[in-house]
């Protein structure tokens, strides 16, 4: 770690939830935190949230060192003297939100300008994604017969895996400490080969066409959820 580095540690779930904050580089952690002593566990978070504030504090507090991850951006960032004037500049801050101003969204505006979580936003994504791919199965199936007798052999519940292969995939990435933008598009690969070699498994050539056509349409809807 270093001075005006992006961290994160794990929260709780096996580490599917990070908590994450800017490295200061002198013991010292800019991060959301309630202030109340103990661990960061879910069962007392009604009380956590109500009192989550923005505020400096020693590394120790943030998590345990011996997890704590850098992520590595593969883009443009401030220096680290910008980082730290950044993350500085809105200690006090109290208007928390899980949804659209959580840890992330903090430390990801503090290195690059943006306020995103890849945590909110690939399972947003996912849900709209696999959710869209339903929806357009079913639109399909009520058309033409030759439409939905191929759509229908295609759209299994196989397709499900590729998807959750593809979450799955950009899960592990950012928890090994990944740019999301790089987690998001190998994610992205491995979700769109699944989703053709089952169609084309099941549908032959026409069957891969569908099951693309399908994962390009629930990629489209989940972007623009997130």
């Amino acid at each position: 770690m270093a001075k005006g580095d992006h961290i994160f540690v794990p929260l709780s779930m096996k580490g599917l939830i990070t908590h994450h904050g800017i490295d200061l580089g002198d013991g010292t952690v800019v991060h959301w935190t309630s202030g109340m002593p103990g661990n960061k566990s879910l069962s007392d978070a009604a009380a956590r949230l109500s009192n989550a504030m923005i505020r400096r504090t020693p590394i120790e507090e943030f998590g345990d060192i011996e997890q704590i991850k850098v992520r590595v951006y593969q883009r443009w960032c401030f220096d680290a003297d910008v980082v730290i004037e950044r993350a500085l500049s809105r200690l006090g801050e109290s208007d928390y939100s899980l949804r659209f101003n959580n840890c992330e969204h903090f430390a990801t505006w503090c290195k690059i300008g943006e306020h995103s979580s890849a945590q909110v936003e690939t399972v947003t994504r996912q849900l709209f994604a696999t959710g869209s791919k339903a929806v357009a199965t079913t639109v399909a199936k009520g058309s033409t017969k030759l439409v939905a007798k191929q759509v229908g052999r295609v759209a299994t519940p196989w397709l499900l895996v590729a998807d959750a292969a593809q979450f799955a995939t950009e899960v592990v990435m950012n928890k090994s400490g990944a740019d999301p933008e790089s987690a998001k598009t190998v994610g992205r690969g491995v979700g769109c080969a699944g989703s053709v070699a089952i169609g084309a498994a099941v549908g032959g050539p026409i069957g891969a066409g569908v099951a693309l056509g399908l994962w390009f349409f629930g990629e489209v809807i989940g972007e623009l959820s997130s």
